[in-house]
């Protein structure tokens, strides 16, 4: 179901629509997240690894918080790999370099394969927060009806000053 009706906030006529699930009418950009029985401002989405929504309040977080982890990844990686291979290169006899390189190629692509998605996730969601967009707007769209606003000074503004807001008040 959908109905016109005026936004407290913005005072312009939005598109709500009703949650059959909360018994609420929801404005526009929220959703309904199926595990969590809520419906989120924003919604982005529900991830299993931090349990709870990505949404309105704490995607901003959650993004820096996974391109955080992805850099700190990157960089113990490339430390593990210099100091490994700056040890093989002056203590290891060079008949044995062929071991070091091998240990070296090993624990590159182990720590290359646990690190690299979630730096990508980093990037992509800092991206999405960048242009106001939600990883369910992104992939829940048809092949060209995505519209991408541009970053904006007002909106990176709004997005790295705005308060946090406490849990009881999101009801």
């Amino acid at each position: 179901q959908k109905r016109s009706a005026i936004n407290p906030t913005s005072g312009l006529s939005d598109e709500y629509k009703w949650c059959d699930t909360c018994e609420l009418w929801r404005p526009p950009r929220a959703s309904h997240c199926t595990i969590c029985h809520r419906c989120m401002l924003r919604f982005d989405h529900h991830c299993p690894w931090v349990g709870t929504c990505v949404a309105e309040y704490n995607h901003r977080f959650f993004a820096g918080f996974t391109f955080c982890i992805g850099t700190a990844g990157f960089v113990c990686t490339a430390a593990l790999v210099l100091s490994v291979v700056m040890k093989g290169i002056f203590e290891t006899p060079p008949d044995q370099w062929h071991t070091m390189v091998i240990v070296v190629l090993v624990l590159a692509v182990c720590s290359g394969c646990c690190f690299s998605p979630i730096g990508f996730l980093g990037v992509s969601q800092l991206g999405m927060l960048c242009v106001d967009i939600t990883t369910k707007e992104a992939y829940g769209r048809q092949h060209g009806e995505l519209v991408i606003k541009g970053i904006s000074l007002e909106h990176c503004r709004k997005l790295c000053c705005a308060p946090c807001v406490p849990r009881e008040w999101l009801h």
